[in-house]
């Protein structure tokens, strides 16, 4: 891939909790090089122009961490996405998860124009909608619609009591507005919530549902998925194998009712989960049990699994 030159460029970078990437420690406000030749996802500091890529590699779980970033001198771009690969990168300012969808929003924005494949609307009570590959579909007020079916597709909406839909495969779905809703039906999507009362939906393998508003609720179908919120009274329900349920809201309750699920909860929620044995290549459910998150018997913050009709950590 050829390699290209560029005074400064703006982007966004994810992290752990402990704001690291790829087992290297980075500092907000510090600048690093790289002292070796670059290499697309082997050598050097990466980023993404485009806020919503971030999400392919630190979805917002397991305490993920975003920044702004800007990266200086030689670098390397992917044909796939925004991804950036360079020799020298600043670590700018952390953004939190509602922060890095408004940029993102804008970023998109700015970028696409109403054409065949792209589609913006701002007004009220307003429908935006896309069908073709690598397709935007935006809208920023309120009562509005959102939606796109095509392969690398992203559907984002912004204002109140919106909605946001894809359907093809490593697909966006995102609303920040009080009261939206969110859904993804193909492979390896994200369905993002951030207000109050809002629905994340999705059905794909390796999808993730999440919601950071009060009262909102995270479902996903597919396996490998993973379902979080955390507002209060709030619920987190996962049915595809090896999947996971978390809630961080007070009262709230966490579901898996798949194969090899595990939940946990803070304090005062409670875990719902299913067991399954497999005879003969066939499942059957064994038991179905639900436990309050006491600080005691079941810790807080804890990852557990049915096993032989019990709560066991993880």
């Amino acid at each position: 891939m050829k390699t290209l030159n560029n005074s400064k460029i703006k982007g966004y970078k994810g992290f752990d909790k402990n704001l690291q990437c790829r087992d290297f420690q980075y500092k907000i406000g510090k600048t690093y090089k790289y002292k070796n030749e670059i290499s697309l996802c082997k050598a050097g500091f990466y980023f993404y122009k485009n806020p919503i890529d971030v999400f392919n590699y630190y979805p917002p779980i397991e305490g993920n961490r975003y920044c702004k970033v800007t990266g200086q001198g030689k670098y390397k771009k992917n044909k796939n996405d925004s991804k950036i690969i360079i020799k020298k990168i600043k670590i700018e300012k952390e953004l939190t998860l509602q922060e890095l969808i408004k940029e993102g929003i804008e970023y998109i924005s700015k970028k696409v124009k109403i054409k065949k494949r792209n589609s913006v609307i701002s007004g009220n009570y307003s429908n935006s909608a896309t069908s073709g590959y690598n397709s935007h579909s935006i809208t920023s007020n309120i009562n509005s619609n959102s939606a796109t079916s095509g392969y690398n597709s992203h559907s984002i909406t912004s204002g109140n009591n919106s909605n946001s839909a894809t359907s093809g495969d490593n697909s966006y779905s995102v609303t920040s507005g009080n009261n939206s809703n969110s859904a993804t039906s193909g492979k390896y999507s994200y369905s993002i919530t951030s207000e109050n009362d809002s629905h994340s939906t999705t059905s794909g393998i390796s999808s993730d549902s999440i919601t950071y508003g009060n009262n909102s609720h995270s479902l996903t179908a597919g396996n490998f998925s993973n379902s979080i919120t955390h507002g209060k009274h709030s619920n987190s329900v996962t049915s595809g194998e090896y999947s996971d349920s978390e809630v961080n809201g007070k009262e709230s309750i966490a579901i898996g009712i798949g194969k090899n699920n595990k939940a946990k909860g803070e304090l005062g929620c409670w875990i719902v989960l299913s067991e399954w044995k497999e005879n003969n290549n066939n499942w059957n459910l064994i038991s179905v049990k639900s436990v309050k998150v006491d600080g005691e018997k079941i810790k807080p913050n804890t990852w557990y699994k049915l096993e032989n009709g019990e709560f066991v950590e993880v």
